[in-house]
């Protein structure tokens, strides 16, 4: 029946009253169920309005750049909308433990150097010999920091985006901007050496598409306050997948101890 799916107790319900009743739905529930109820329910579901009036009744801001982009561009699918909804992956931190909140979790030792354990860099409970974290968003409003030594020691975070609600249709068609930032500091009695590299990388998890570094040194007087390292991305082509996320410091006067650069404040996020 052509109106199936559309009528209730013989009345004739519009498609635009349907689509708000749908919009009331669990979103799993739209997809692995109401979709499969009639035809004129999955073009409903699948014509991406129902998600449109979800992201908008939610109050996510990105909505208004998605139409800017349909009118320009292209036809944006249905399920970037859903992924859109359920994971909220724009604007947001995609880097995790970046103050060392939670020690070493998330993060891979990918570097120490030779006859030194992983104990070359620790965790501050707070900056010892330098500046309080600035009060920036960038933190989370945790106060402890990464700190290394004066042997060079590197490690890094791979951030999966598809997992994070970024598909193949937004990072190969729509090319959303990529931003990597850090804040680093030494001591007020002994400068530092820093280093940001930010890769993105294909599905095989190797193949490096774009890569960016930044490195810093800072001397006493000044080394104790803190600064932002900042990378961007643009325009990086098809294929990207991963977010490899490395940095590495070490003192500039080679004292035993924690004397190295000091590091907290990552973060990695997409933005259109």
């Amino acid at each position: 029946m052509e109106d199936n799916g559309l009528i209730l107790n013989s009345h004739f319900i519009p498609t635009e009253i349907v689509t708000h009743i749908l919009n009331l739905v669990d979103p799993d529930d739209l997809i692995y169920k109401c979709r499969f109820v009639c035809r004129n329910w999955n073009q409903i579901i699948t014509d991406a309005e129902v998600w449109k009036l979800k992201i908008r009744m939610s109050n996510r801001k990105l909505l208004s750049k998605f139409n800017d982009i349909e009118r320009k561009r292209l036809k944006i699918p249905w399920h970037v909308y859903y992924q859109v909804y359920c994971k909220d992956p724009f604007e947001k931190n995609l880097l995790l433990n970046n103050c060392g909140q939670n020690n070493n979790e998330c993060w891979n030792y990918c570097y120490v150097a030779p006859g030194f354990p992983t104990g070359s860099c620790t965790i501050e409970p707070y900056p010892v010999g330098a500046d309080p974290l600035p009060e920036c968003d960038d933190f989370g409003g945790y106060k402890s920091c990464f700190v290394t030594s004066h042997k060079t020691c590197r490690k890094e975070q791979i951030i999966d985006l598809y997992k994070n609600g970024l598909s193949k249709f937004v990072l190969d068609e729509m090319q959303p901007k990529i931003i990597a930032s850090e804040w680093f500091a030494g001591r007020f009695d002994c400068g530092c050496k820093y280093s940001l590299t930010v890769s993105l990388v294909s599905s095989d998890g190797e193949s490096v598409i774009k890569q960016k570094n930044e490195e810093k040194r800072v001397d006493e007087p000044l080394a104790h306050e803190w600064q932002k390292v900042s990378i961007e991305f643009e325009n990086y082509g098809s294929g990207v997948r991963f977010v490899v996320f490395n940095h590495s410091g070490k003192d500039t006067r080679y004292w035993a101890g924690y004397y190295g650069a000091k590091m907290a404040g990552g973060v990695v996020k997409v933005t259109l």
